[in-house]
């Protein structure tokens, strides 16, 4: 995990305190147990109209991610695209998509890099054992919130020094 911390810690601490602040608690996550069958993954993806779930262990712990193209192909392999096969597969019988785990420290700017090209971030503790999700929707309501807020309020001075020290970063 390489963090470069080239963000203002100011304006990282006024977006985001912790990771709490964008967290979806795993209670109120769809997720499927790598026990469960291909077709009770796929019921759970077309309910919910998620694309993408977390995939945990008995122990709750996050072994990977399942989307529908995974459970698509695997339906495909036969030459005819039959449901019922995946009746009988269960999700830890297939090839996972890797998660990107994040952790209570992980830092503002790493998580704001993963986001730039994942929906979402798996939050895990110590031990693996899943937490929740930071969403890329979380992140950009709050700083949409903030940005329209009448509290905040920059100096001509301050908005230059920004467009500047951006300007800087860009090239």
């Amino acid at each position: 995990m390489r963090e470069n911390n080239l963000i203002n810690q100011a304006l990282a601490k006024l977006i985001m305190n912790d990771v709490d602040d964008f967290l979806i608690s795993s209670e109120d996550v769809a997720s499927v147990y790598q026990e469960h069958s291909l077709i009770t993954a796929l019921m759970i993806l077309t309910n919910r109209k998620y694309s993408t779930i977390p995939v945990l262990n008995n122990k709750d712990q996050l072994v990977g991610l399942i989307n529908l193209r995974v459970i698509v192909n695997e339906a495909l392999k036969n030459q005819n695209f039959d449901l019922l096969v995946l009746n009988d597969i269960q999700v830890k019988d297939i090839e996972l998509v890797k998660p990107i785990m994040i952790h209570r420290n992980s830092s503002f700017e790493y998580i704001l890099s993963q986001l730039v090209t994942d929906n979402f971030l798996c939050l895990v503790d110590e031990n693996q054992t899943f937490q929740g999700i930071v969403t890329r929707r979380n992140l950009l309501s709050r700083l949409n919130h903030l940005l329209h807020s009448k509290d905040l309020t920059l100096t001509d001075q301050q908005i230059e020094k920004i467009k500047k020290t951006a300007s800087q970063l860009a090239d």
